[in-house]
């Protein structure tokens, strides 16, 4: 199932500051959900890492869409 530039279902979870998140608490923002298998197995690790390295071409992606909407 494709969900790249789909919403999301509004949703609620607990923070790790003990707070309640709200998606919906973004609305009209860009956001990456990041879904992991589990805690505390290489596959979490992996894929955290994997996220990690990947930080900077979010950052790039972002400033060139910014810079596309400021421009049109």
């Amino acid at each position: 199932m494709e969900l790249v530039n789909k919403v999301a279902p509004d949703f609620t979870l607990p923070a790790s500051n003990g707070e309640n998140l709200s998606i919906s608490d973004y609305k009209g923002s860009i956001v990456v959900l990041y879904f992991y298998p589990k805690d505390m197995t290489p596959g979490c690790t992996t894929q955290a890492c994997d996220f990690r390295d990947a930080l900077p071409d979010f950052v790039k992606i972002m400033l060139l869409y910014w810079e596309l909407v400021l421009t049109h």
